[in-house]
């Protein structure tokens, strides 16, 4: 690509866990500390979306004792960055701007979050289901081509493709190097496209 491409992108959108921070294994581990099993389809999906059908009026209580071992773990640990923490990090050394959304909540996304602060990412939205984040990326875009929307979820992917947005569908065995290179390049990776 050349330059006049890539500086049309203006902004960049990641998602949170599974993206910028692999926390899959924890977030379950939280949740059966919790005495909660939590099924596949519910990844990236607020509790409130998934765990009354399971849990009833009890769903907050333990969505609350979750969220309080989690808390707890991730002030006692810090969580390796993922490539596209690293490519958030590269655009952000490049002027581009970066937006983060996730289903996560407030608490937890700023746990995660505190390391970046020196990058001045700004955080658009958490407990975000899927229209939500459409929503929310709408909000800070002035034109769906010009930004890119990261998201290790296919079918997000999918929705923000559908809507003009390009997409990455970042994945664990993304090396750095891939995901700097999608960074400096504003293309889509591995031709990715949703």
């Amino acid at each position: 690509m050349t330059d006049s491409s890539t500086s049309r992108v203006r902004s960049y959108i990641f998602d949170l866990d599974g993206t910028l921070f692999d926390t899959h294994e924890l977030v379950r581990d939280a949740y059966r500390f919790a005495g909660v099993i939590m099924p596949d389809d519910a990844w990236g999906k607020p509790a409130s979306q998934w765990m009354p059908q399971l849990y009833g009026s009890r769903w907050k209580h333990l969505h609350e004792r979750k969220t309080n071992v989690y808390l707890s773990w991730l002030r006692t640990m810090q969580l390796p960055r993922t490539s596209a923490a690293s490519a958030m990090i590269e655009l952000k050394n490049m002027g581009i701007e970066a937006y983060v959304i996730t289903g996560a909540s407030r608490e937890a996304a700023h746990a995660l979050l505190a390391g970046f602060q020196q990058y001045h990412y700004r955080l658009i939205g958490t407990s975000c289901d899927r229209s939500a984040k459409l929503t929310k990326v709408r909000m800070v875009t002035r034109r769906a081509t010009e930004a890119v929307y990261v998201d290790d979820d296919i079918d997000t992917c999918i929705a923000m493709a559908a809507h003009g947005y390009r997409v990455v569908r970042y994945h664990q065995d993304m090396t750095k190097e891939e995901g700097l290179q999608w960074a400096r390049s504003s293309s889509l990776a591995d031709g990715e496209s949703a």
